[in-house]
């Protein structure tokens, strides 16, 4: 969507991040090889999936566990396709 965003705002010209920021979720690899380079949250799928495997083990070897809960913020990855408010490059 990003990707389309962008082609979007460069059709009509507009300059790009100073007139149109963009910023995309999951810092998939080509991300950063786009022009602009897309400004991205990196959903951080490694650090899920370790807490969610270490979490199904500890419940079969101990079942009757309360449920739990964990907060795994994403990442903001900066990067061309963004700028400070006022037209200024982050």
């Amino acid at each position: 969507t990003a990707r389309g965003v962008i082609l979007a705002g460069i059709r009509r010209g507009m300059r790009l991040p100073e007139e149109l920021s963009v910023v995309g979720f999951m810092n998939l690899p080509e991300t950063k090889m786009m022009t602009p380079a897309l400004t991205t949250f990196d959903s951080r799928n490694e650090l899920l999936a370790d807490c969610l495997v270490n979490r199904i083990l500890r419940r079969i070897e101990k079942p009757d566990l309360p449920p739990e809960q964990s907060l795994i913020l994403p990442e903001l990855i900066l990067r061309d396709s963004c700028c400070a408010a006022g037209g200024e490059g982050i």
